[in-house]
């Protein structure tokens, strides 16, 4: 694949189902393609290649609706969420970890009812993030890595309602207030990290 042209060449395979392009040294990508073929596509793997763009301005929030898994951990991409991620309906699988997001998550979150795996780590998200949890995803939703999103909020009531979930890691934010009594309802948990934020209480 052409580390110039990688884009275009990979829209030359229609029945593309899953395309793993991790740690492949791509320093560029294109924001939009004017006809695409990856109407298949349903995981991609960018993960660990520095495109130091935005997100936003990218390819393949028009790809498809049926794309399950995202995967850009490290990929040095910077500004908010855009709005398109909401037509990712069928996504499971989102990492969007060690970037430089920043600002406040989209309402279209609320869309993503499949969600099962979010990652969000080492970003500037401030705030929002908890708020926008699609409701639609809580009984489905098993891992939340949150850690170090320079969150500065209180713990919701309900996050006692992601009953399925077993990985929960929002250490070194600036969380606030009381640990939800109801996070006792949270029987499958198997890691639990709250460490590194402001909360009170016992």
């Amino acid at each position: 694949v052409s580390l110039s042209d990688w884009v275009h060449k990979v829209n030359m395979l229609p029945n593309l189902k899953t395309l793993f392009l991790s740690n492949c040294g791509l320093s560029s990508t294109i924001s939009t393609l004017s006809h695409s073929n990856l109407t298949h596509l349903e995981v991609l793997d960018l993960s660990n290649n520095p495109f130091y763009s935005l997100l936003q301005h990218n390819w393949f929030w028009k790809v498809t609706t049926i794309l399950k898994e995202l995967r850009l951990s490290d990929t040095a991409l910077s500004g908010p969420l855009p709005n398109e991620l909401g037509n990712m309906s069928s996504l499971e699988v989102l990492y969007l970890d060690l970037n430089q997001l920043s600002g406040i998550m989209p309402m279209a979150l609320k869309n993503l009812c499949n969600l099962q795996l979010l990652a969000l780590s080492f970003n500037n998200i401030k705030g929002g993030m908890l708020e926008r949890l699609p409701e639609c995803s809580w009984s489905k939703l098993r891992k939340l890595d949150l850690h170090n999103a320079n969150l500065a909020v209180q713990l919701p009531v309900w996050i006692g309602n992601l009953t399925n979930l077993s990985y929960l890691d929002i250490s070194w934010n600036m969380l606030v207030g009381r640990v939800p009594f109801g996070m006792g309802n949270m029987r499958s948990l198997s890691y639990l990290d709250l460490s590194q934020n402001r909360l009170v209480g016992s």
